[in-house]
């Protein structure tokens, strides 16, 4: 009896075991709404033909009459009030010269029902949805978009190039819903101006037979009839990408019941690449927590910048060397925490995961010695090059505004951003770590990345967690930064 009884209490133990740690990302989903994407890809024409239904369940404390979707793609049509590239960068993004895009919304049902729909927003980059009811929390509602995408020639998050066709910002996609109304702030050309709630995506899209796709999530193929269907789901993620290449090779790896895609098509040290998302997420895993998801892609395609991360799934430049290469890998996989996983507003306060992303970089240097790359070489020439830019401004500008708490629009310019979020923001987070020491530093930004996965940070849940973590008050040491109080 004594020994039924122990086994019958161990089976109950291990169902258990094995629930939790296997059902964070399905305990989530469960709570989710979910994007089901059905594509068709129209390679001579450059456009996407796409059926969008949207399974929403209102998460809100309040009633809803309507949903307010994001169109980023219409920031490439011409005659955009705000492009989504900056000037000095617009002859190395459009280098057949200017090209242009956008996506039009055909049909509208809700519930099955068709219903009038507007768009407008400063690019008409806001669709509107009536619902004709009101949704009460807990309730749900499906929202059916039909719509077409035609794609720019552009190497940027969205569009076609020499080698890759870029599916990133691509889809009409929820605006986050905070304190009683829509975040509608349009594709601004600093920064990633996207903010977006964690959802569940199920997509298949029909492409030309010879493509291959690297998507967010996992993705199965199927070729018939000269065309090959791919299909793709994921879990809890914010954002949905792919990249389509016929040129792409595909390295793999596997860290920790992770399985890594490393694709490329001009890469001659690819097993350097690979090795370092392998190295990147092993020490993030044991520096923040582990990784939440099954896989990461890493994918190299044509970009006018070095990276840019999307929640499983990050661009490599093709235009990067071999040392930027690296270090752009390290960056966009430290994003799979500071973004993918912990949200915050990257419009209203960027520094938050870029500025934790660019130190995830120093650390994982610090943490891998073979580089021969130290955190004392990387802090002292952060630190200089920031001095040097403040110096530089100041005698321009007559002054220099060094606050970090600012929306990505409202610096002056992208040098000024990334010197304000990524650079200085790195400083912060060495000079945070130095004044508490390295265990309470750790626990912090542990706790920070275990009690705000899946959701979206805030600079008060951040600083929250660092003093309860540490138990050091510390809300005046990171306002002072945040607010440029702090003199270097």
């Amino acid at each position: 009896m004594k020994k039924a009884l122990i086994f019958l209490i161990s089976i109950v133990y291990i169902a258990l075991a094995c629930s939790c740690s296997l059902s964070e990302i399905d305990r989530v989903s469960k709570q989710l709404s979910t994007y089901t994407i059905e594509a068709v890809y129209d390679e001579e024409n450059k456009r996407l033909y796409a059926n969008q239904k949207l399974d929403y369940v209102n998460n809100e404390e309040l009633p809803l009459s309507e949903l307010c979707f994001h169109l980023y793609a219409n920031a490439y049509r011409q005659g955009a009030a705000i492009r989504p590239i900056n000037n000095h960068l617009l002859e190395k993004a459009y280098r057949n010269g200017m090209s242009y895009g956008g996506i039009e919304i055909m049909k509208v049902c809700v519930d099955g029902v068709e219903v009038s729909h507007s768009v407008g927003g400063t690019d008409m980059d806001i669709l509107t949805v009536p619902l004709s009811d009101e949704l009460y929390p807990g309730e749900r509602v499906i929202v059916d978009i039909e719509f077409n995408l035609t794609l720019p020639n552009v190497w940027h998050r969205l569009g076609y190039n020499d080698n890759s066709v870029n599916f990133g910002n691509w889809y009409p996609i929820l605006c986050v819903y905070e304190e009683g109304s829509y975040k509608k702030t349009p594709y601004y050309s600093n920064g990633d101006p996207f903010y977006s709630d964690c959802a569940n995506y199920e997509m298949s899209v029909t492409v030309p037979e010879g493509y291959k796709a690297a998507f967010t999530g996992r993705a199965e193929a199927v070729i018939e009839g000269g065309k090959t269907v791919y299909t793709a789901r994921a879990k809890a993620v914010r954002d949905f990408a792919f990249v389509l290449s016929k040129g792409f090779n595909v390295a793999t790896a596997e860290v920790e019941d992770v399985e890594i895609f490393y694709y490329y098509y001009d890469d001659p040290d690819y097993e350097v690449s690979l090795g370092i998302a392998v190295e990147s997420l092993e020490t993030f895993n044991r520096l923040f927590g582990k990784y939440k998801y099954g896989v990461l892609s890493v994918v190299q395609t044509g970009f006018a910048h070095l990276g840019m991360e999307y929640p499983t799934l990050v661009y490599i430049s093709d235009a990067a060397n071999a040392d930027s290469r690296k270090e752009t890998i390290v960056h966009e996989t430290a994003h799979q925490w500071w973004y993918a996983i912990v949200g915050s507003n990257q419009v209203e306060c960027a520094w938050l995961d870029e500025g934790l992303a660019e130190y995830s970089t120093v650390l994982f240097y610090e943490n891998n010695p073979q580089y021969n790359i130290t955190r004392e070489q990387l802090i002292e020439s952060t630190l200089k090059s920031y001095k040097t830019f403040v110096d530089i401004y100041k005698q321009i500008m007559g002054s220099t505004d060094t606050s970090m708490n600012r929306a990505v629009n409202e610096y002056a310019s992208e040098t000024e951003y990334l010197y304000m979020t990524y650079i200085k923001g790195e400083l912060m987070f060495d000079s945070l770590r130095k004044s508490i020491g390295d265990e309470k530093f750790f626990k912090g930004i542990r706790k920070y990345y275990k009690e705000n996965a899946f959701s979206h940070a805030t600079p008060q849940s951040f600083i929250y967690c660092m003093e309860r973590g540490s138990g050091v008050q510390l809300e005046s040491f990171i306002t002072s930064w945040i607010e440029g109080e702090v003199i270097l």
